[in-house]
């Protein structure tokens, strides 16, 4: 990975001012308290947090989630859980099948270098297929079954498919049943809170019913795993998740700035992603260009939200790959070239795969460059 071009403003306690944009930064203060404030909801409730890393694609972060309680880490991809594994973590979890063969076998180096390696499966040949490989590397590999909570995009859709799958890793030596992982990402940025806890209660029942139907029938199911920042206080009380898989709260955006994760009460989460950029030209009264396009900022959300740099009533929008636009509420206002602006991103997850580095300030003060080293690992 290059080296960052603001790797020499370490320790200065005015970077802004000399920043090279466009770039993604992490207000250390706010991003630390929301992992404490993760863990201390999952105190309350009697449930362990395992922290998704594509929120943030970095070991370092994985750690630290780690030392605040986390009991291990998920990952969305194969190439995700290679990196954490290579930066220390040593429970892993990968949420979405590992069904491909050229995947599979990039498992097997995997096992040997972690403590403990889980995977979900929704299907008979991606059980076989994964067994062959355990016994293979002579390990022991933990499966989940994963269950449809009504996304449509994988886990198994009858009680009937669950049992097979059991009775079939069951009697595969190299694989251990541990439960079932049941996720609703279509719930996550659902707005008003009752609305959502309406809709969450049909996927609590969803996933206790495939519970109870596999231990029913002599599977037990030690772990069930999921829910997500948006539907973290209602997913931690219904009493059938044994652990968390939120991502989003370590940096929250403007999308989920919106979302009442719990009831009647202030957003418990602070946004501690902050994206820098620069007005490279203002040829237009009214308006500028900056240097923070489609491929340094995802637009999958929400309009960015300026939090820093223009006048009120400033909007941001996209004006290419390279490019954005500022349109001031003022048709006259004359913007200077060089002014840093800050917003909020649309999307977190989506935005901190755009960038090899992060910068890490508390206040006026950047502490440190870290790398995320997961982007693009698949």
């Amino acid at each position: 990975m290059r080296p960052s071009p603001n790797a020499a403003l370490i320790g200065s306690k005015s970077f802004r001012e000399f920043i090279n944009t466009p770039a993604l930064g992490v207000d250390l203060d706010a991003m630390e308290a929301n992992i404490r404030t993760m863990a201390e909801l999952a105190r309350n409730y009697n449930i362990s947090v395992r922290p998704h890393a594509k929120a943030h694609k970095s070991a370092r972060i994985a750690k630290l989630q780690m030392q605040a309680g986390a009991v291990g880490i998920c990952c969305a991809t194969t190439g995700e859980a290679e990196v954490m594994a290579a930066g220390g973590v040593q429970d892993l979890l990968i949420t979405a099948p590992v069904s491909v063969a050229s995947k599979q076998a990039r498992l097997v180096p995997l096992m040997s270098s972690v403590r403990r390696l889980c995977v979900v499966v929704d299907a008979l040949d991606t059980v076989d297929a994964l067994a062959a490989l355990a016994a293979s590397a002579g390990r022991q590999l933990a499966v989940l079954i994963d269950v449809d909570v009504g996304q449509r995009r994988t886990g198994v859709t009858t009680p009937a498919l669950a049992i097979e799958l059991a009775h079939r890793i069951a009697r595969s030596p190299g694989l251990q049943l541990a439960g079932i992982q049941g996720y609703a990402g279509n719930l996550q940025h659902v707005v008003p809170f009752e609305e959502r806890a309406g809709k969450c209660r049909e996927v609590h029942e969803r996933v206790r019913a495939m519970r109870d139907h596999l231990e029913r029938n002599g599977f037990r199911c030690e772990v069930v795993s999921g829910g997500g920042t948006g539907t973290a206080v209602n997913d931690a009380a219904s009493g059938v998740f044994t652990e968390l898989q939120p991502g989003s709260y370590l940096y929250m955006d403007a999308h989920y700035e919106t979302v009442e994760i719990a009831a009647a009460v202030p957003q418990p989460f602070q946004t501690a992603l902050r994206f820098f950029t620069r007005v490279i030209d203002a040829p237009h009264p009214g308006s500028a260009t900056t240097d923070g396009g489609t491929k340094a900022m995802a637009g999958d959300g929400p309009a960015p939200r300026i939090v820093a740099g223009a006048p009120d009533g400033t909007t941001y929008g996209y004006a290419g790959d390279e490019f954005g636009r500022l349109e001031y509420a003022d048709t006259d206002y004359r913007a200077k070239v060089g002014t840093l602006v800050e917003c909020h991103v649309p999307h977190c997850d989506t935005s901190i795969g755009l960038h090899d580095h992060l910068l890490c300030f508390r206040g006026n003060t950047l502490e440190d460059v870290w790398p995320i080293e997961a982007r693009g690992c698949w």
